[in-house]
């Protein structure tokens, strides 16, 4: 029998230090947990980070197998009931991504259904309102990001985006990743969506894709100058959900090259805020 005690057969540190790597290189991060589980078998937590991570990073038959097999042999005793409930959250979360990942949305549904006190009402929420949108049922929702899967908006993302942007920060100081000007922010949306969808991203969420870009001073992040930011798009396609300047990273990127439409720059540069608006509206209607 396999018995996990959370005192006997783990390694905080160790695991605290390979979740870290996890942020700026996951690949580097799978190579560390796998030697991690060679030496601790019986950390059904960390077992459970690998099924996500490898879902993260796109090996999907292999989170799959290791699934199988977390549910076959973790056998854990000795936890409290708060932790035993979180071992369960992040389990059903991994179940629920993994539905997703084969579109089976009737599936998820009913799965997140059943399991909403579980997984969260906020997982729950963003799992209906896409799953909604897949099989075309009609719902209202109230946050940001389940009003765009159900319908997206170009204009609702600009505004979502602002708080990343130069001189809205500066009143602000919403956020700590900020672009080098408004006109570069918007300039760079204007051009990454000729990159997306790619299949050089990562699994992020239930139904999100994660790109890196890298664009020369392209931001700003605790006050230093960096040439990288990331991009979130709804699941293979080019929406945008969000955007920001991100430190260095070790992770596979798109190296931006901008095409210069003079016309349209000109368009986005001007100061009104409503009309930047029907400008964005105007950029992605070009795009499409």
């Amino acid at each position: 029998m396999n018995i996990f005690r959370i005192h006997k057969y783990m390694n905080k540190n160790a695991l605290s230090g390979i979740v870290k790597t996890y942020k700026t290189d996951p690949f580097l991060a799978k190579s560390e947990l796998e030697k991690y589980l060679v030496e601790y078998p019986h950390d059904y937590f960390a077992r459970n980070y690998y099924v996500s991570l490898l879902i993260k990073i796109g090996e999907i038959d292999a989170a799959k197998e290791e699934y199988k097999k977390l549910i076959t042999e973790s056998n854990i005793v000795g936890l409290s009931k708060n932790k035993m409930d979180l071992f369960k959250k992040y389990l059903y979360i991994n179940k629920a991504r993994l539905l997703s990942m084969d579109k089976a949305y009737s599936d998820l549904l009913t799965f997140s259904f059943i399991n909403k006190e579980i997984l969260g009402e906020e997982n729950y929420n963003r799992i209906k309102a896409y799953c909604d949108t897949a099989l075309c049922i009609t719902d209202n929702h109230d946050s940001y990001i389940c009003r765009q899967f159900h319908n997206y908006d170009a204009a609702q993302f600009y505004e979502h985006v602002q708080k990343h942007a130069y001189l809205s920060n500066q009143n602000t100081k919403r956020s700590n990743a900020v672009f080098a000007n408004d006109s570069n922010l918007l300039t760079l949306i204007y051009s990454v969506k000729e990159y997306l969808p790619s299949n050089q991203r990562f699994y992020k969420d239930f139904f999100l894709d994660e790109y890196y870009f890298k664009y020369n001073n392209c931001g700003f992040v605790d006050n230093q100058l960096t040439d990288y930011f990331k991009v979130i798009c709804i699941r293979d396609t080019n929406n945008i959900i969000t955007m920001c300047p991100v430190t260095e990273i070790n992770v596979p990127y798109i190296d931006l090259k901008i095409k210069q439409d003079k016309n349209i720059v000109k368009k986005l540069e001007i100061s009104d805020e409503m009309s930047r608006r029907q400008n964005l509206d105007l950029l992605y209607s070009r795009r499409k």
